[in-house]
């Protein structure tokens, strides 16, 4: 668990030292950054379920 959370820790100090010093492939290495983060966040969401937080029956009223 450690190793994981150290890995993502180095990584997220990593990225933005790499856009820094790259300051030629700042642009394409910025717009890869927040590709990836994006398609994180979707894939995340995409697992969740919304129906279970606003309640079966209030979006059963609401189609009604």
């Amino acid at each position: 668990m450690r190793l994981g959370f150290s890995a993502m820790l180095m990584l997220l100090y990593a990225a933005p030292y790499g856009l820094l010093i790259s300051g030629d492939n700042a642009l394409v290495l910025g717009v890869g950054l927040l590709f990836l983060a994006l398609t994180a966040i979707m894939a995340v969401r995409h697992t969740l379920d919304w129906y279970q937080f606003a309640g079966a029956q209030s979006v059963v009223r609401a189609v009604l």
